[in-house]
């Protein structure tokens, strides 16, 4: 299933990246050197926010139509199923 109107899914999906690259940019602008260590909070949220961007630029390119759905399913179960 493809976007129904292309218009808006284009202006949605920016408007969703809006915050979260805003977001990225104040945290490598203040806390660069906290980001990169090997432990603590700062890089497992960095990481999740990064999985967050591309997650939502995969929605993006499912929507568009160039990607097919069942793609989707090993990134689900990557996602979901898996316990590292």
């Amino acid at each position: 299933m493809r976007a129904w109107f292309k218009p808006l899914s284009y202006a949605g999906l920016i408007l969703y990246l809006v915050p979260p690259v805003r977001m990225a940019a104040a945290w490598l602008a203040h806390f660069r050197g906290a980001l990169l260590q090997s432990h603590g909070a700062a890089p497992s949220l960095s990481l999740a926010l990064l999985g967050l961007v591309l997650l939502l630029l995969a929605g993006g390119v499912h929507g568009f139509g160039l990607q097919p759905g069942r793609d989707a399913i090993l990134g689900f179960i990557l996602a979901f199923c898996c316990r590292w």
